[in-house]
């Protein structure tokens, strides 16, 4: 048996008899199943990546879902014949999918193992995870061990035993009874997987009608307590209420602001309906009037972020507010007009490229893939750079204050950069493939990386890495304790510090399945 003991040097736990060049070869042997694993001897190929709690949510090539813990406690996680998983730290399972793309998911909930996913994007909140599916569809799963409510409208039309079974399910429910056409409750079980929105034939527009009606080919998703916002494929920016109640939702066309009622179920486009380029030049457009081509969404005080692959981030105003949220570093004391249903190119199109100085947003060229953001307002985004087949993770201030970042400032003795509201700075990646990420923490602006996506949670931030990885980067001050084997072997992660906690081809298993060929 292969000893591996942790020393505690300079602050920071060492893992003894773990090389580095064992940590970064890559040479892993096994595949994500439904039985536990240490996430360091999995393969992995990340599509999408979010939080569940403290967790990791991703999903893989292999069209799965994954739940990686990376919390000091075990989670219980459910299964859908009433059963638990209990995952250790450092382990890894596959939640949701079956491998393939079929049977098709459905309004009639099945159990989330049982069906064939193409897991695009993630977002969860309280153990319910919506994804947006390449099937079409806008699926969720309850991964919470007690029921969840989710919101369905009785399908019309000719749909026989699908539209009785719906309607029997709300009815058993003990809530309140819908009608035919009109969203009503219904409990979603743990481990359960349902269709909220899509697998129809309708173009949504800017007038809300029925989700499951409409034909929207998700790419991505981001969602705020029932508000779901979704990026399609089209281009064009959607909003779904899977709130108890209406929501009045801005949208603008020529200029002109019309407030619109979007009832619980329903779906309506806000951005991307039209011809127009959102250009870096701080002037508003209206959203619908615009072409976009976005590869993530995120959301900040009902104002939404997106990455757009021509080049740009733009802002979003859902808000009732009529103020843009992303300051501009060009004029960092004045506050910029932006209305309700209008859309404005913050950041791109320029020449500087980002380094470990910061830029205003607005000079520099940026290939953004995807984004996730702080409640304090920094963007996150994957910058990728696809001649090279690497890329970097940057940061972006969009609130109105200063925010404090744990790498030591190229032009002071200071400890910490200071992001000035505005402006962009690189935190993680060195433009190469190599140095690999290792599970021996590393300045995370040193390693190669290749990011396809990036999550934020609690001073967390985690990095899907083309290269075959999934990493951390710790945002803190201060260090923080994590679990890159197992529980046994635990270390401290100083702040500005990256480490592999999955695919880095170290690791033991539990109950090893599915070996590569």
């Amino acid at each position: 048996m292969r000893l591996v003991l942790a020393f505690f040097v300079g602050g920071v736990f060492l893992l003894d008899g773990v090389s580095a060049s064992r940590a970064d070869s890559r040479s892993r042997l096994f595949y994500p199943s439904e039985t536990p694993q240490y996430a360091n001897q999995l393969d992995v190929e990340t599509v999408a990546l979010g939080f569940l709690g403290k967790a990791v949510l991703l999903s893989d090539a292999r069209h799965n879902i994954i739940v990686l813990n990376i919390t000091g406690e075990p989670i219980l996680l459910p299964r859908a014949d009433n059963g638990t998983i209990n995952l250790l730290p450092g382990q890894a399972v596959v939640v949701a999918g079956n491998s393939h793309t079929s049977p098709l998911p459905s309004i009639v909930p099945a159990p989330a193992h049982q069906v064939g996913l193409s897991p695009l994007g993630l977002s969860s909140s309280e153990g319910l995870v919506f994804v947006a599916d390449g099937n079409g569809t806008i699926d969720a799963i309850n991964l919470s061990l007690s029921d969840r409510q989710i919101f369905e409208v009785p399908p019309l039309g000719n749909t026989g035993a699908l539209r009785g079974h719906v309607t029997r399910m709300i009815q058993r429910s003990g809530l309140p009874s819908g009608k035919l056409g009109l969203a009503a409750p219904m409990i979603l079980k743990p481990g359960m997987l349902s269709v909220i929105a899509g697998g129809g034939d309708k173009q949504p527009g800017d007038t809300p009608v029925d989700a499951f009606a409409c034909r929207i080919s998700p790419v991505a998703v981001t969602q705020d307590r029932g508000r779901i916002y979704i990026a399609g494929e089209s281009g064009r920016i959607y909003f779904l209420n899977q709130s108890p109640s209406p929501v009045m939702i801005p949208v603008s066309h020529d200029g002109e602001l019309r407030w619109v009622k979007v009832t619980t179920g329903m779906i309506v486009a806000v951005a991307g309906l039209g011809e127009e380029k959102a250009e870096v030049d701080g002037v508003p457009r209206s959203a619908l009037d615009v072409s976009l081509s976005p590869t993530s969404i995120a959301v900040h005080n009902h104002h939404l972020f997106l990455a757009d692959s021509n080049g740009t981030i733009d802002e979003i105003n859902i808000s009732q507010d009529h103020l843009q949220v992303a300051a501009d570093a060009r004029d960092p004391n004045q506050v910029h007009s932006l209305d309700p249903g209008e859309i404005v190119a913050i950041s791109g199109n320029g020449n500087d490229v980002v380094g470990q100085h910061s830029e205003p947003a607005a000079w520099v060229s940026i290939r953004p893939k995807s984004l996730a953001i702080s409640q304090k307002g920094l963007l996150y985004l994957a910058d990728e750079d696809h001649s090279m087949g690497a890329g970097r993770i940057l940061a972006m201030n969009v609130s109105r204050k200063p925010i404090f970042l744990p790498f030591p400032s190229t032009l002071s003795s200071r400890a910490a950069i200071t992001l000035l509201p505005g402006r962009i700075v690189l935190v993680a990646g060195n433009s190469g493939r190599s140095p690999l990420v290792g599970t021996v923490p590393n300045d995370a602006r040193e390693v190669g990386l290749d990011p396809a996506q990036v999550a934020y949670r609690h001073g967390m931030l985690t990095i899907g890495n083309l290269i075959g990885s999934i990493d951390l980067v710790n945002m803190r001050a201060k260090s923080v304790l994590v679990h890159p084997l197992d529980r046994k072997h635990t270390l401290l992660l100083p702040g500005g510090r990256i480490i592999s906690l999955m695919g880095a081809g170290v690791g033991t298993s539990a109950g090893r399945k599915e070996e590569v060929p």
